[in-house]
């Protein structure tokens, strides 16, 4: 920015803002995004060892623009929480916080896109790993993104039949951590999962009955208690969807809380515009120049406007 800003802003600034943006955006934006801005890592998550599993629900049909934010939010979430801290182990340097990313449809065996024993995002050869690990998380977060040129293609959703294969993305995410070696490297297991539809109601007890303790306690003893899973639900149902549907995952803010150990509040997150929920916004005013109180009293109220659209 200049080094010699305008110290006398304009004194009458718009007082009644276009309220509807236009009605005909563009319908063919650019998808591939910049590499900046992405979400800052949550601080909880630097210098913290876990392996995350991200599993996005692909079975459930939206429209093409629903499907490519849903992309867009599977990265944001994925570098809000993946740091560019790292540990070395002999000539090896992990992340420390592991990324796998897999996709579950209807049927058939999940998608695993990118494993945690994946040799360029989540592991390399010291010192070289951790001094390109910025750049690997922004190429992360790319070809998170760039999935929509497959999962979001007209055929693509056309073809969706509902019926999500969450306990086929639950076992795939159990094998990662697996074959990942989670536990034995003292890392924690983590799994974010991006629903669409709903299991049918008449499966869902048995789905339960078979994950509810593999996710609490995987070994059934003393010390599966140390090594459990923590499992995080986003529910994000499609505009379209109505609780009378086949595959309609019903009460959003509850769906499948066997999963994440009965917290809703804590551990299942909505995106459907529930009425319930709140919000909180940090206005932050430039007062780096002068301007009269009138000024500033409208600025504000500017500011109160926008909110209340």
């Amino acid at each position: 920015p200049t080094t010699d800003p305008t110290a006398d802003p304009t004194a009458d600034p718009t007082t009644d803002p276009t309220r509807d943006p236009t009605t005909d955006p563009t319908t063919d934006p650019t998808y591939n995004p910049t590499r900046s801005p992405t979400q800052d890592t949550c601080w909880e998550a630097e210098d913290m060892l876990f392996d995350i599993v991200i599993a996005v629900d692909a079975s459930c049909y939206m429209t093409q623009e629903e499907c490519r934010e849903q992309q867009w939010l599977v990265a944001e979430t994925m570098t809000g929480i993946r740091s560019t801290f790292t540990s070395i182990v002999g000539s090896v340097e992990y992340a420390e916080q592991r990324v796998a990313y897999i996709e579950f449809g209807s049927d058939g065996s999940p998608t695993v896109v990118v494993a945690l024993t994946d040799a360029y995002y989540n592991h390399g050869v010291a010192p070289t790993f951790g001094s390109q690990l910025s750049d690997i998380n922004h190429d992360l977060y790319d070809l998170i993104v760039a999935r929509a040129d497959t999962l979001c293609t007209p055929a693509a959703l056309a073809a969706r039949a509902g019926n999500p294969n969450l306990s086929g993305a639950l076992d795939a995410a159990f094998a990662q951590f697996g074959s990942g070696n989670t536990v034995a490297d003292g890392r924690d297991s983590e799994i974010v999962i991006f629903s669409n539809c709903g299991v049918p109601e008449n499966e869902r007890d048995d789905l339960c009955a078979t994950y509810e303790d593999a996710i609490r306690n995987p070994t059934g003893d003393k010390q599966g208690r140390h090594i459990g899973r923590n499992v995080v639900m986003v529910n994000n149902p499609p505009n379209s969807q109505s609780s009378s549907d086949e595959y309609s995952m019903g009460d959003s803010t509850s769906y499948l809380s066997c999963l994440v150990e009965y917290d809703d509040d804590g551990r299942i997150f909505t995106t459907d515009g529930d009425p319930n929920c709140r919000y909180n916004y940090v206005l932050l005013v430039d007062q780096s120049g002068s301007m009269t109180q009138q000024d500033f009293e409208a600025s504000i109220d500017f500011a109160i406007e926008i909110l209340d659209d």
